[in-house]
């Protein structure tokens, strides 16, 4: 028989057994989906090589304390680095600094990163257009150029291949464009265009500051035959030198870290993508249990069929390759559907920018996805049609064991259909666990007290043009004027200014008190804050002692402080805060006098604020007036039930105002956020994964229940003579109903009991990705336990009231 006529044949019969069909092609659609998806997922994300060249000998170095805390390298220590170390082929600095890109009365803020030299080659990057920075525009004699990162050239520029040569005016000067550099080569994530460091060395003097640990990374490429170790022992000797040489108040960061680059991209997300990948498997693994089940069942309905063809003389390889076939096409039918789901679930993905996955821009199904999804398929259908081929072999010889249509089952199949189905359950409670973990983790993550409100709360950033404002008292007045302007617009309740928001940007200081010992380790840092007398009504900050700044004392720049709890017990832990004197120091790099002491009085304290998200731990904070060091960037922070939309077109219209001259938003889109949307940012990874892991349990549940209905119903035809001898004796329905809730119960308990044992592992598993809840939490798995046998009890139940309106009289016709 031809492929043709067997695939014929294969449909034929397949339209014949129209419930099986669409069975089979359910159960597998929907675990071919949620397997490509994630597959998807995996491989884009932790399997394909990053777009750089040779990206495993690329690495982000930091320095590090005896404690593994990290920090930022400053310039002069990365210069020692490069100058002294031996195991490596280039070393680069990279440091963020906020420009405006357009002219004036239209410019709009970017994220620029000044580059050292050979930063694009260390990196392996590769412009998508034009080229990368020479060797004399890289050095002090060169400058006026400038690359562009693919967003800016897409918002700005409209993918225009003239953009090249362009002429674009940068903090009032212009500079000409010479390339872009695609998204999936940002390193970092934040940078927005590219210009040499040499050339802006004398507008950023801060940057020789060997104190100065922000803004900043160090990028390193091993030398050929390199190892990580070997790199960190050559430059560990380097800084141990440097921490003896340079002693550094914030404490001795003598150690190194060097991070892979694939790590640094990629970030914390690789254990819950693992994690969802073997819940991948185990779907997969159930849906091949449960068609393997319903094919089984098919088969034993057949068997006399095939034994009458076996008598006629049809070879026993013709019948394996009908049930073969029909099994691989009903595999590649779903395979095909399940792609089309699948795409449908990367396209959402691909257009969140907000879900928190790296590399999100490369998610496509490609080429490589469905061979992939082709793959899975086809082994898919070939395990589960040649399992009852298998079995078929001895039972077509004893073809006089059937009776009229239809096998009576022998103890074998039936320990081995019932083994099936417990393993589904099992697998599905596992599944189940786990997505419950993952919900009462996210559960946990948002009811965190974050210290602030976020409901009606917006930012705005604020970047006051350079040179008009470079002094602090003009900043400060502009300051002042922005936010009464922003509180006279219609519909805003209230307005204030600081110099960093919650989950945004940050900057420490050094707090010392008198009579108390400083830290031996540095750990007396703490968040410096500036902000206005409006701040803590705005946001909601929670005064639990003394009181906030009064407009006067901001206006004056007095000396009062507010500190975080935190601070206050570890200079205080016996006594009131308020009253005391505290110093903390100058920490604005682009202001003169950075780390100059600044004597100060505590007037109140606050509660802990979540400054870093939900999960993390509440940093040490401490405000100051914002007139005390007026910040060179901030934010108008605004309370408002104005709609986000509204209220930015309101805001921008009076920021103009004020100042017309003032870059507005970012050329990216950003620079104007929700405090939920910052909150909403943190939290996206865990619900992702909290969905993709619902989602997997779902189909799970839904593939094993049908499973568990399906060896139900094929148990009660088996049984009706059975049920029909019983009736006719007088046995009530409700009898009948219980006898078979009490058969699949008792498979269902045994599926429960392999379940926790496997939802045992899984929470092992899924430990690091939990907040708030334990691995072995009793609510997850009791929750899960009873949605499963909830589940189960419906899908027995339509197959124990058939059994009990079973008619006696027919039933023992049928025997």
């Amino acid at each position: 028989m031809d492929a043709i006529a067997q695939l014929k044949l294969s449909l034929r019969a397949l339209v014949r057994s129209p419930l099986f069909s669409l069975g089979v092609l359910t159960t597998l659609a929907l675990s071919l989906a949620a397997s490509i998806a994630t597959v998807t997922l995996v491989d884009r994300v932790l399997w394909r090589p990053l777009p750089l060249r040779d990206p495993a000998s690329v690495v982000v170095i930091m320095e590090a304390d005896s404690a593994s805390r990290l920090r930022l390298a400053s310039y002069p220590t990365f210069d020692d680095w490069r100058s002294q170390a031996k195991a490596f082929d280039g070393m680069a600095f990279i440091r963020g600094e906020t420009m405006s890109l357009g002219p004036e009365g239209a410019r709009q803020r970017v994220t620029a990163a000044l580059v050292s030299e050979g930063y694009f080659a260390v990196g392996g990057i590769t412009p998508v257009l034009g080229r990368t920075f020479s060797s004399a525009e890289e050095s002090l004699s060169g400058g006026g150029v400038l690359v562009l990162s693919e967003a800016v050239w897409s918002s700005q520029f409209g993918r225009a291949a003239d953009v090249i040569g362009k002429a674009v005016i940068i903090d009032g000067e212009s500079r000409t464009v010479i390339g872009v550099i695609p998204t999936a080569q940002r390193l970092f994530g934040w940078e927005e265009i590219w210009v040499p460091l040499a050339a802006e060395r004398s507008r950023t003097p801060e940057v020789e500051n060997r104190f100065l640990h922000v803004d900043s990374r160090v990028l390193a490429r091993l030398s050929t035959g390199t190892t990580v170790e070997g790199a960190s022992s050559d430059l560990l000797r380097i800084q141990q030198n440097l921490a003896a040489q340079f002693p550094d108040p914030a404490g001795t960061y003598a150690n190194v870290q060097m991070t892979p680059i694939r790590d640094v991209l990629i970030g914390n997300v690789s254990p819950t993508l693992s994690a969802l990948g073997w819940a991948m498997l185990l779907v997969l693994l159930l849906a091949c249990a449960n068609v393997a089940g319903l094919v089984l069942l098919r088969t034993a309905r057949r068997q006399r069929e095939l034994s009458v063809r076996t008598a006629l003389g049809a070879p026993f390889s013709r019948l394996v390759g009908q049930l073969v076939s029909e099994t691989v096409l009903l595999s590649l039918i779903a395979g095909a559907v399940g792609v089309m789901l699948a795409t449908v679930v990367i396209g959402v993905v691909r257009a969140t920018p907000s879900i928190g996955i790296p590399r999100a821009s490369e998610l496509y199904v490609d080429g490589r996805t469905l061979w992939i999804a082709l793959g899975i398929s086809l082994v898919v259908g070939l395990a589960v049609g040649l399992l009852p081929a298998w079995r078929l072999r001895g039972t077509l010889e004893q073809s006089a064991r059937f009776a009229r249509g239809a096998a009576a089952d022998g103890a074998g199949m039936r320990r081995l259909r019932a083994s099936a189905t417990a393993l589904q359950l099992g697998l599905a409670l596992t599944l189940l666990v786990g997505a419950g973990l993952l919900l009462r983790s996210f559960n946990s993550a948002q009811q965190v007290d974050l210290g602030y409100r976020t409901e009606q709360i917006v930012a705005m950033d604020v970047y006051p043009p350079s040179p008009r404002f470079d002094a602090e008292s003009d900043a400060a007045s502009l300051y002042r004027q922005l936010v009464d302007r922003a509180a006279a617009i219609p519909g805003v309740q209230n307005a204030a200014f600081i110099n960093h928001t919650p989950l945004g940007g940050w900057m420490p200081t050094v707090v010392s008190a008198p009579g108390v010992s400083p830290a031996t380790n540095g750990s007396d840092a703490a968040l410096y804050k500036t902000a206005s007398e409006e701040y803590a009504d705005v946001v909601g900050l929670r005064i639990v002692k003394g009181r906030w700044f009064t407009r006067a004392e901001v206006d004056a720049g007095a000396p009062g402080v507010v500190i975080s709890e935190a601070v206050a017990t570890r200079f205080w832990p016996d006594g009131d805060a308020i009253g005391r004197a505290i110093t903390v120091h100058r920490s604005s790099q682009a202001r003169p006098g950075f780390g100059d002491p600044q004597p100060s009085t505590v007037i109140g304290v606050v509660a802990p604020v979540r400054h870093f998200g939900p999960t993390a731990d509440a940093p040490w904070e401490v405000y100051l007036p914002f007139t005390r060091q007026a910040w060179a960037w901030g934010s108008v922070v605004v309370r408002s039930n104005l709609p986000p939309a509204v209220l930015r077109r309101n805001l921008e219209s009076a920021m103009r105002e004020v100042e017309p001259d003032m870059p507005m938003g970012a050329a990216t889109g950003a620079g104007y956020r929700t405090f939920a949307e910052g909150v909403e940012g943190f939290i996206a990874p865990r619900r992702v994964a909290t969905i993709l892991g619902a989602g997997l349990a779902a189909v799970a549940l839904l593939i094993a229940s049908l499973g568990l209905y399906a060896l139900s119903a094929y148990s009660v035809s088996q049984r009706t003579s059975e049920f029909g001898v019983r009736m006719a004796l007088g046995a009530a329905p409700g009898a009948i109903i219980r006898d078979v809730l009490r058969d699949g119960g008792r498979l269902a308990l045994v599926g429960i009991a392999l379940g926790l044992a496997g939802a045992v592992g899984m929470g092992r598993v899924l430990a690091s990705q939990l907040f708030g809840v334990a691995p072995t939490d009793p609510m997850a798995f009791t929750a899960a336990a009873a949605l499963l046998i909830a589940v189960l009890m419906f899908a027995l139940w339509f197959p124990a009231r058939r059994a009990s309106r079973l008619d006696p009289v027919t039933a023992l016709r049928e025997e």
